[in-house]
């Protein structure tokens, strides 16, 4: 019995370095054959939830929503058993979860502060390079480039210098590369999208291929090049089924070229992916994306856009309170409401002081 509850604990740790590798194939394989031994194979309550948590890593490197909560419900339950080890793993993925769901940061901050504390019983560098790389995932998402790049720095110096990990240091260029577009280093980030594309097609990557040609979309439609983005946008489509993130941009960069009937149609299906998932902040966005394109009423423009900002404000979302609030305060102008506009201004201005203070710059 203990050979056999040896057997499945180093395949569930081989399941565990598939998903943190990103190694689809093999962690689908892994994942086959624990399935296989289950059927003949009870398990104790300790293996049963590290088993658990395994799948729900398996899940998210899926997009596999709909098992990963049902996964999390499950290991809510019995988390009390996992030794420091499976506890780890688990509030990483947690963590992750809260990004990639619902973009729920406070929760995703508090997971990974428990990862934080168990890390310290781990003498295992490539777990600290995990937890590096899944802060820099979340700071980039937080628009915190000063972190994101100080965090996926660390990891990929440790990445590098495993053979394994090839994959892994792709997906820390990628996040280099988005953070070098929020900085505006545009050149860098073409650059840095480029090697991890050349990286895919010669691995046939399609998942990995997918991301770098949305980045190189988002990259596009930040230097302000609607047509070329949706170029990019459109080719990721070939390889894999929309998200609401480029479904967003799709929309936007349509509305640009004044192609209403597409961005509309991008839009309404932007939402309903959101909807699914219940992502407000991605609901706000699609919302005022629309109210910003549309000739709605001075009072309709007005209510939505206080709407948003507040929304966004309280849950400090920064550079959307900056971005907004710009927006809101040149209408205002418009309109010759100068006091409320320079009231939206202020506080554009406070939140770029915000996103300063964060950045550890003051």
């Amino acid at each position: 019995m203990e050979a056999i509850a040896s057997r499945m604990n180093e395949l569930l740790n081989e399941l565990y370095f598939y998903v943190k590798v990103q190694n689809v194939t093999r962690a689908k394989y892994i994942q086959q054959q624990l399935e296989e031994q289950l059927v003949s194979t009870p398990l104790n309550e300790q293996l049963v939830v590290n088993y658990l948590v395994a799948k729900y890593g398996y899940a998210l490197l899926n997009v596999d929503f709909e098992n990963a909560k049902k996964f999390l419900n499950q290991i809510e339950q019995s988390k009390h058993l996992l030794d420091d080890q499976w506890c780890y793993r688990f509030y990483l993925f947690r963590g992750l979860h809260s990004i990639i769901w619902n973009s729920d940061f406070a929760n995703a901050q508090n997971s990974f502060e428990v990862a934080e504390q168990r890390l310290s019983s781990i003498d295992d560098a490539i777990e600290k390079a995990e937890y590096d790389y899944k802060m820099a995932f979340m700071y980039y998402h937080l628009k915190d480039p000063l972190h994101s790049v100080q965090y996926i720095t660390k990891a990929l110096d440790i990445y590098r210098d495993k053979s394994d990990f090839r994959r892994k240091c792709a997906s820390c260029e990628l996040i280099l590369g988005l953070n070098s577009i929020d900085m505006k280093q545009y050149e860098e980030a073409e650059e840095q999208f480029y090697k991890v594309l050349d990286y895919a097609n010669s691995v046939d990557d399609k998942d990995l291929k997918a991301q770098v040609l949305h980045n190189l979309g988002l990259l596009y439609a930040e230097q302000n090049k609607p047509a070329a983005a949706i170029h990019w946008l459109n080719e990721r489509l070939k390889i894999e089924q929309l998200n609401y993130l480029t479904a967003y941009l799709l929309s936007r960069e349509n509305f640009k070229l004044g192609r209403t009937k597409e961005a509309l149609s991008w839009l309404n299906k932007g939402i309903e992916l959101c909807q699914y998932i219940d992502n407000r902040e991605y609901l706000m966005r699609f919302h005022l994306l629309k109210t910003y394109y549309l000739n709605v009423s001075k009072e309709n423009f007005e209510s939505a856009y206080r709407e948003g900002i507040a929304y966004f404000y309280k849950e400090k979302f920064w550079s959307y309170v900056d971005e907004y609030g710009e927006q809101l305060a040149h209408f205002l102008r418009q309109q010759e409401e100068y006091e409320e506009a320079a009231e939206y201004y202020a506080l554009a201005s406070e939140a770029r002081h915000k996103i300063i203070e964060m950045e550890g710059l003051n």
